[in-house]
């Protein structure tokens, strides 16, 4: 697509199947949605390219969407599917690994409501969607007036769902924060007393939804389960289905003994 003032809104695209192009030709690459033009705006999609490459690796890339010449390009409330090593969620003007690196590549952040996951279609080829099943795109949207119908002429509700099929399906679980790992001090190590360290430690939020400002802490307790340092990071921006690595700050063990970490 290639106009002024395009808007693309409510739509679903799956792309599956093997590319067999072996080169290192720009050709050697899919998008669900390809977008030249001025001042456009994709809100509401469900865009998956799940495409395997036989190609190099370098030029055999999967995008959910691909910014050509597009300027002024705004977007939000969409999910987004690259699943594999050669997926990405968009090229524009590099490629863009993860949403985070899409998103924050503008000067003015697009798509900090939309997400990259399954949106879990019933079929390759039957895109609607399981309601079987808990799905990113149930109730994901906020409403654009000029579509009122999905695409089997059912009314849009208050908070639509994602795609060109409105249903009535399971929500996917927005918020599920677990601590993953410790990462330093690292178990069964030493560290010298009195000296500074930076503890660092992994959250995985398994829910749909980017979660800002969550406050994180971590305790060291000695074996009589008595908190000696309690360490707090503020302001950490967790995306949905995304496992982020949190340092806190310097600190050092005020006595010598065996501590738990958590």
């Amino acid at each position: 697509a290639g106009n002024s003032q395009d808007k693309y809104y409510h739509n679903t695209v799956n792309l599956t199947g093997l590319n067999q192009a072996n080169s290192l030709s720009s050709t050697n690459r899919s998008m669900a949605m390809e977008i030249n033009g001025v001042s456009v705006d994709v809100r509401n999609n469900i865009l998956v390219n799940a495409i395997t490459h036989n190609g190099d690796t370098e030029a055999g890339k999967s995008y959910a969407i691909y910014l050509g010449l597009a300027n002024n390009f705004s977007g939000d409330y969409n999910v987004y599917y690259a699943p594999g090593t050669k997926g990405y969620v968009g090229y524009s003007t590099t490629a863009k690994k993860t949403l985070t690196d899409w998103s924050n590549s503008f000067v003015t952040a697009v798509d900090t409501n939309s997400v990259h996951a399954d949106p879990k279609f019933v079929s390759a080829t039957d895109l609607h969607i399981n309601t079987g099943v808990p799905s990113v795109a149930e109730n994901w949207c906020i409403p654009v007036g000029s579509i009122t119908l999905d695409i089997d002429g059912n009314n849009r509700g208050s908070s639509p769902d994602a795609g060109a099929d409105e249903f009535s399906g399971i929500p996917a679980v927005q918020k599920d924060f677990v601590a993953t790992s410790v990462d330093d001090p690292v178990l069964g190590r030493l560290k010298r007393g009195g000296s500074l360290f930076v503890p660092k430690g992994k959250i995985t939020n398994n829910g749909a939804k980017k979660q800002n400002g969550v406050l994180v802490q971590m305790e060291f307790k000695n074996l009589d389960n008595i908190n000696v340092t309690v360490l707090t990071s503020t302001n950490v921006n967790i995306p949905s289905y995304t496992t982020t690595q949190i340092s806190f700050p310097a600190v050092s063990l005020p006595e010598a003994g065996t501590y738990v970490v958590q």
